[in-house]
């Protein structure tokens, strides 16, 4: 019994759960008369035993006893029947009721005798395992009690079953000795494998530049004859003194508005040259800034901007004027059209007012290495949005890491495709600045365009790019990635194996990183191998400690599931105005050796592979990622119940094929609500408050949320959503057009059937499926078929309409770019005439 509960707790602390079922065979004489019997009259028993609650060895060989007895007490009922009565689930992969199995070979045996013959006990090699796992234990003629595993070679491999045995070996040792002590507080590693985990693959110290802040390290002074701009964007281009010119004077408008060390400054502006400047000259002012990316809701910014304190706000003319509702409200706006003249000017020897030297290298602020670098607000799971506060130090660490660790040098071209309001935009805005290497800034028109996107790569020469997994398949769906981007860095979401592939076909290098916004952007990374090799998140970056414990804050084994922490210089500051979420989220570190020091809880399930590197393998909450952007339901179910419509909600994610991952909300309509209005009722409240991304695709009405036996939520009982539009009038399509554009729709979309007046974006759809399904279009005409036009002619009707009238001789590039120039010029009502009018 003893033996059996030690095993119980190895295999819950391995496997993480807490109802652990061991088969044992009897041997099924319990009658004297059996006794002299020759013949097979074994029989297993299956024990099951839970370890819930933080048992002691005492307490858990207590609740095994009483399992044990009763089991053995039923010991003549026959597996076989056992089986047939409980009706599992059955599969070839493995044993029904139980896979873990303990023989315990406690039986005396003094040989076997028969008259006129001997017999001699021979070990034999069955060829394979009859389980999973098997414990056998076996008195030798000492006394001792010898143990052994059989284990199936294509479940584990002997490294693994070492390592169980000595967590066994372990853990009986310490439970013996303190018989009282919860077994869950007993750690499995010691020694050399405890250092491993926590020194050895931790590693990264490395000195940090003697700066306060990056763009300290920033190249300054005229670049080399020839040299190509430092930033390029939408709005002009920059040289490296334009660009410094400019933030010199954005630094001293700021310090003459009174902002300082500490305070947030909105950076609400198009993408472009003047972004990249505004941001090095919030830095410049010691001040740190809070990204407004003038796309999102304006409700979201008037919370963000509330939440924040944010008084003083750096934007243009021309994104002031679509966001006066919002920005007239903040106390000090500040428009830098006036500086995009003054910085075209190269040679112009102004600086700002607070600034010394010409160039605005020498800034009159040097922020402390823990102040304010930027706040940025990530989704919340109580419905509020929280602000995560990241200082200069954790900003300088992550930059300076990259920049030793990545390949960037002379003749790359780096291109930026991220919104500034998500947090890996620090690393390919910064980055390429801090190596001297030009940036290309792609405007929002391109980024979410996949053909436009990849024309831009392509005729840039852009060398370097960062992206989502979800923007990578759209330039794959869109002819593929132009040859020239060398070096590919995804991050924000997980990789598939599938898409790494694509990604390293033409033998580009590729790099997989991870991190939460609050361990600022990155905090492990490195080269994917190609397959059979996993995909992983590689190692920590420098000065970074990532650990995998379990529920009771113990390191884990290598190969078993944890939760991932970080510690070291990326750790933000916190949520500000949030001290009681810190605490719960930022906890002290009992493995650093520096006073002070903490780990972020990030809520992410992984395990470390025997190399070390850490494999990523989904959230142990119900935070989800879509299109790189991190979600927490929650924050979409508080708005829902809020609606007087709703009386309860849940939301979750449904990931289909193609990497394509959609939200999808359940919701329980009040009494007198018609369940198939609920979802046009509520949609709008929602798209005024919540980003795109956020948006949920779906709304299923229920009688009722499904619930489990503790009354929660049983999110696997939700049903598959049906992807239709229900406001819709289903009418079939009534031509070849028609035709091939709703058959294109059902493949992109999994829809069964599509009407001609159904919508693409109310059918689920999304900018990313709609590039696809536009691509797909275009192939089947011969024709390229701009993204925009689907958001002017988003049913199959309108855009068959729209196809029609273009009416491009097939394969004709002529054609084709005419096309593009003319739906390009069409104003907003020209377009909804268009596609509304007489077909």
């Amino acid at each position: 019994m003893t033996l059996l509960a030690g095993f119980q707790a190895v295999l819950s602390r391995h496997s993480g759960q807490d109802d652990i079922v061991v088969g044992t065979p009897v041997a099924g004489r319990n009658h004297p008369d059996l006794e002299g019997l020759i013949g097979f009259f074994v029989n297993t028993v299956a024990l099951r035993v839970s370890t819930a609650g933080s048992p002691s060895l005492r307490d858990l060989v207590d609740r095994v006893r009483e399992v044990a007895l009763a089991g053995l007490g039923n010991a003549d009922l026959p597996f076989e029947k056992l089986v047939e009565e409980l009706q599992p689930d059955r599969s070839l992969a493995h044993a029904p009721v139980f896979q873990a199995q303990l023989v315990l070979q406690n039986a005396p045996y003094d040989g076997f005798r028969l008259t006129g013959c001997t017999a001699t006990t021979l070990e034999v090699d069955s060829g394979s395992a009859k389980f999973d796992l098997t414990l056998v234990g076996e008195r030798t003629a000492d006394g001792a009690l010898r143990l052994a595993f059989e284990y199936d070679t294509a479940l584990f491999d002997v490294a693994t079953v070492d390592r169980l045995g000595r967590h066994l070996c372990t853990l009986l040792e310490a439970a013996v000795a303190d018989p009282d002590r919860p077994l869950d507080r007993i750690p499995l590693l010691r020694g050399a494998e405890l250092r491993q985990a926590l020194v050895e693959w931790n590693a990264t110290d490395r000195p940090l530049p003697e700066v306060s802040s990056v763009w300290e390290l920033l190249p300054t002074g005229p670049a080399a004859p020839g040299s190509a701009p430092a930033v390029t964007g939408p709005d002009g281009q920059l040289d490296r003194t334009g660009l410094h010119r400019w933030a010199g004077r954005i630094a001293g408008r700021l310090l003459a508005a009174g902002v300082g060390p500490d305070t947030p400054v909105g950076i609400c502006l198009d993408r472009g040259a003047g972004m990249v400047a505004a941001v090095l000259g919030v830095w410049r002012a010691g001040a740190g800034y809070l990204p407004l990316d003038p796309a999102l809701p304006a409700e979201r910014l008037r919370f963000m901007l509330a939440d924040s304190g944010t008084r003083v706000v750096l934007t243009s003319r021309a994104v002031a004027d679509r966001l006066a509702g919002v920005l007239d409200e903040v106390p000090s706006l500040l428009t830098l059209d006036a500086d995009t003249e003054a910085a075209a000017d190269t040679g112009a020897a102004a600086a700002g007012a607070g600034v010394a030297g010409a160039d605005g290298s020498g800034p009159a602020v040097v922020p402390h290495p823990d102040a304010l670098a930027y706040l940025l607000y990530t989704s919340g799971s109580t419905g509020r949005p929280k602000g995560v506060a990241v200082g200069h130090r954790a900003v300088l660490n992550l930059l300076t890491s990259f920049r030793d660790d990545l390949d960037l040098g002379p003749g790359d071209l780096f291109a930026a495709v991220t919104t500034l309001s998500f947090d890996i935009s620090v690393v390919e805005l910064l980055l390429p600045l801090m190596c001297d290497v030009p940036l290309l800034v792609v405007g929002a028109d391109e980024t979410g365009d996949g053909p436009a996107l990849r024309r831009r790569l392509a005729d840039s020469g852009a060398t370097v790019l960062q992206a989502t997994p979800a923007t990578w398949r759209l330039l794959l769906a869109a002819g593929g990635v132009p040859p020239a981007v060398r070096l590919r860095v995804t991050g924000g979401e997980a990789l598939p194996r599938d898409l790494a592939d694509a990604l390293l076909a033409d033998g580009a290098a590729l790099w997989n990183c991870y991190g939460p916004t609050e361990t600022t952007v990155y905090s492990s990374g490195g080269p994917v191998p190609p397959a059979p090799a996993a995909v992983t998140i590689g190692g920590p970056i420098a000065n970074t400690r990532l650990h995998l414990l379990d529920e009771a804050f113990q390191p884990v084994p290598v190969g078993v599931v944890g939760e991932l922490y970080v510690g070291g210089a990326g750790v933000a500051r916190g949520y500000h105005g949030r001290p009681g979420l810190t605490a719960e989220r930022f906890v002290p570190d009992p493995f650093g050796d520096r006073p002070g020091a903490r780990l972020y809880a990030t809520g992410d399930l992984a395990r470390r592979r025997p190399d070390g590197r850490v494999e990523y393998l989904g959230r142990a909450d119900h935070q989800v990622k879509v299109r790189g952007f991190r979600i927490e339901p929650g924050e979409i179910e508080t708005l829902l119940r809020a609606r007087t419509e709703v009386v309860d909600a849940v939301v979750t994610a449904w990931a289909g094929g193609d990497g394509d991952t959609r939200l999808v909300a359940y919701a329980v309509p009040a009494a007198g609500t018609d369940p198939d209005t609920l979802w046009e009722r509520v949609r709008p409240a929602l798209a005024r408050q919540l980003p795109e991304y956020m948006l949920p695709a779906a709304l299923v009405p229920l009688a009722a949320l499904p619930l489990n036996d503790n009354g929660k939520v049983d999110r696997k009982a939700l049903p598959a959503p049906r992807w239709t539009d229900p406001s819709a009038a289903r009418v079939a399509p009534r031509d070849a057009v028609e035709q091939l554009v709703a058959e294109v729709w059902q493949e992109v979309l999994r829809v069964d059937t599509i009407g001609v007046h159904d919508d693409f974006f109310r059918l689920g759809g999304h900018s990313l499926l709609g590039v696809r399904a536009l691509g797909r279009i275009g192939a089947a005409v011969e024709m390229e078929v701009p993204i925009p036009l689907l958001f002017a002619a988003p049913t199959v009707a309108a855009m068959a309409a729209a196809l029609r009238a273009a009416e491009p001789a097939p394969g004709h590039v002529d054609a084709v770019a005419a096309f593009r120039q003319e739906m390009a010029g069409l104003s907003d009502e020209e377009l909804r005439a268009l596609v509304e009018g007489p077909e």
